[in-house]
């Protein structure tokens, strides 16, 4: 096959990977996750830098947004760039691919990544991880460059994307740990010489203070030993960290499970592992070196609870290095003849027609990975009048902050921006003729026992009541609730007053569509409910206490 002809199907299957991830970004509303971006790239300078500088994320990603902001006010166009790199990373790979083992490698590795579930649903958000991912690929292929050309303009390339991925994504780290260990592995076979070996010391020097730069004035003062680091080791991410030999086999299926999906994961597992044992036959030391040494990492630092690997988009980081073997593997076949090929097509049909057994033989996690997008834009625009109608009276709205990002382009057609206010710290916002507090919690309880506190409803309540006279004076008058929760918050409430038997209902006005729910909240009640479920909780205690 000719360069200009695989450089033409490379193209094809770019479009085919655009024309995948096009869909989804016009006609899915944001979610709260995307909504602090939006925030971000809107915000005045001022609120968008403290903003940015006291966030979990590394930084790049915020200020290419508010880059994007200036050419338009819609939030679909914030989507544009991790579109774009999404499409970019397939011609990326296949360039890798190309570089390492020839035009079929490279156009493999184009069609796993243009095909890639996880993949196609990273470049429909306006989130970092296909940026990231297209400045891994970048800085993979100008490694491998250099490594078999020696040439100092592709170490300069990869001097330059290494930290700007790291910069994007905290798991870039990844890369040059994992060229430090093959670095080691080749001086110690002696297949580096002194000069490369020293030309490839100094092209990590700006990774080195990327790195430090990044801990000193974001991890540290943002995640390590913060809240919200040990809400995820304990939470919604516990299942993605290691904790013995096991999780590391079922960590590696739930990557594979998230890169390929359900149906073609256990060929993937398969045809990954394939690859390496190949690229060690046909003594690709590099790729096959670089592409353990980044698993091992990653795995290490799971098992560290430093970041996550498994089945989520933080894991997103290792596609470039779970494609590459696989395309090595693809183009060995491809190369062997028609029986081999017809045996291996054969082989991966047999695991794409008996996923489920071949899922439950080889020890896969259940598959119960999230959408990245979920509210369609019709959602919203079905409930758009009652959001105006509630905007134009005066009173009261109580969100939690997944809400409040959720509804930050409505709030941005306002001009309204918040100011903060109370211990925690909360969110006020004017919106029209109302006033919108933001509960600090991700989503909001109905106030279990368990669970009272500032950061819940009646928390919020209790702290607009003592610390905000301009807002108090619609407790007792018109108080709404926006949950962008789905019903989950609606149903405890209504469960509080059927527990504590309130007379009345608790709630009214309700407006519900699948993942947000609009009601008013009868305060007095309310309050008057959770004070008899509380009474009624620490009876039951002094009870089972009492000898």
């Amino acid at each position: 096959m000719s360069k200009g002809m695989g450089w033409l199907l490379a193209l094809a299957i770019a479009a085919l990977g655009f024309a995948l991830r096009l869909g989804a970004v016009s006609d899915y509303w944001l979610n709260g996750d995307e909504g602090l971006y939006d925030f971000a790239a809107h915000a005045p300078l001022a609120m968008a830098r403290f903003t940015i500088e006291n966030n979990a994320h590394p930084p790049l990603y915020f200020w290419l947004l508010r880059g994007v902001a200036l050419l338009s006010d819609d939030f679909v166009s914030l989507r544009l760039p991790a579109l774009l790199s999404g499409s970019l990373s397939v011609l990326v790979m296949y360039a890798v691919g190309r570089e390492l083992a020839g035009e079929v490698c490279g156009l493999a590795a184009a069609l796993l990544v243009a095909l890639s579930p996880g993949a196609i649903a990273l470049s429909q958000v306006m989130r970092p991880y296909a940026f990231q991912g297209l400045l891994l690929a970048t800085a993979l292929w100008l490694l491998l460059r250099y490594l078999r050309r020696r040439r100092p303009r592709d170490l300069a390339g990869y001097a330059a994307c290494a930290p700007l991925a790291l910069f994007a994504q905290y798991g870039s780290f990844v890369l040059p740990a994992a060229v430090g260990v093959l670095v080691v592995g080749l001086t110690l076979a002696r297949r580096l010489d002194a000069r490369s070996l020293r030309s490839l010391a100094v092209a990590h020097i700006p990774v080195a203070l990327a790195g430090a730069w990044l801990f000193w004035f974001q991890i540290r003062p943002n995640l390590l030993n913060q809240a919200i680091q040990r809400e995820a080791v304990e939470g919604w991410l516990a299942s993605q960290f290691v904790a013995g030999p096991t999780d590391v086999w079922r960590g590696f299926l739930g990557l594979m499970d998230y890169l390929a999906g359900p149906p073609f994961a256990a060929a993937a597992a398969v045809a990954f592992i394939g690859g390496l044992v190949v690229c060690v036959r046909d003594r690709r030391v590099e790729v096959a070196g670089l592409c353990a040494a980044v698993l091992f990492i990653a795995v290490t630092l799971s098992a560290l609870s430093i970041y996550p690997f498994g089945g989520t988009r933080h894991s997103f980081h290792l596609a470039p290095f779970v494609a590459l073997p696989i395309a090595v593997g693809i183009a060995r076949v491809a190369a062997a003849g028609p029986a081999q090929v017809a045996a291996a097509i054969a082989s991966t049909a047999l695991l794409v027609v008996a996923a489920t057994p071949a899922r439950s033989a080889l020890g896969f996690p259940p598959h119960a990975l999230p959408p990245e997008l979920w509210i369609a834009r019709q959602e919203i625009d079905d409930l758009r009048a009652t959001l105006d109608s509630q905007a134009s009276r005066p009173g009261l709205t109580i969100v939690d902050l997944e809400t409040v990002y959720m509804l930050s382009p409505l709030l941005r057609e306002a001009d309204a921006w918040p100011s903060w206010f109370g211990i925690p710290r909360m969110a006020v916002y004017p919106w029209g003729r109302r006033i919108v507090v933001v509960a600090p919690v991700w989503n909001m309880d109905a106030d279990l026992p368990a669970r009272h506190g500032p950061r819940q409803l009646a928390g919020v309540l209790a702290a607009i009541e003592l610390n905000l006279p301009r807002a108090a004076k619609y407790l007792e008058r018109d108080v709404s609730v926006i949950s962008a929760d789905g019903p989950r918050l609606l149903d405890s409430i209504r469960a509080l007053a059927e527990e504590t038997g309130a007379p009345g209902a608790l709630t009214e006005e309700v407006a519900l569509s699948p993942h947000i729910a609009i009601f008013r909240l009868r305060v007095g009640p309310y309050q008057q409910a959770l004070a008899d479920r509380v009474r009624r909780y620490h009876e039951s205690r002094r009870t089972e206490t009492t000898p």
